[in-house]
């Protein structure tokens, strides 16, 4: 993360259930985005749900719970709306890409400013079995320094590494 504020990770907290009926998928659920060395509170929780069918999907994820009080960004309305496609490659490895698109439900209020903006993130994945899945990502945020969200670093691309396992 870079808020410009020394907060430096977040920690995402995810509870739902998945399934499919025929080729048609679903996931839906609730994350909770948690920044533990924030100077602020200012973790949130989202509802989201996702359809897929083969190799590409489409979501929203709608914030319902934020720490953050009156208006500003990650406050109840926010709403994050997505596509993506998931390509199976050999060797139990698979690569993604995403398009998004986070609404700000107080965006163009003067106490907010601009913030809204649109994502695209890519990833390649490594199922491990037992161990979980492995990826290398990269994503981009059209974020601008002078934008509510906006620092020095906002419109550099992140890289990180991520783990996930299901149980």
């Amino acid at each position: 993360v870079d808020f410009g504020d020394g907060t430096s990770y977040e920690l995402d907290l995810y509870a739902g259930f998945s399934g499919s009926v025929e080729e048609l998928g679903y996931d839906v659920g609730y994350i909770y985005y948690a920044y533990p060395d924030a100077p602020d509170s200012i973790d949130f929780g989202e509802l989201y749900g996702e359809i897929s069918y083969g190799i590409a999907a489409i979501g929203l994820a709608y914030t319902i719970n934020s720490d953050t009080s009156g208006d500003g960004v990650f406050v109840q309305g926010d709403a994050y709306y997505y596509a993506s496609v998931g390509v199976p490659l050999e060797d139990s490895y698979s690569a993604g890409v995403t398009l998004g698109y986070y609404d700000f439900a107080d965006d163009g209020k003067a106490s907010v400013g601009e913030a809204s903006y649109s994502h695209v993130a890519a990833n390649v994945t490594k199922d491990a079995g037992n161990f979980g899945s492995f990826s290398v990502n990269v994503e981009y945020a059209d974020i601008e320094s002078t934008d509510a969200l906006g620092s020095v670093n906002s419109d550099d691309p992140k890289f990180w590494l991520g783990w996930s396992r299901s149980f």
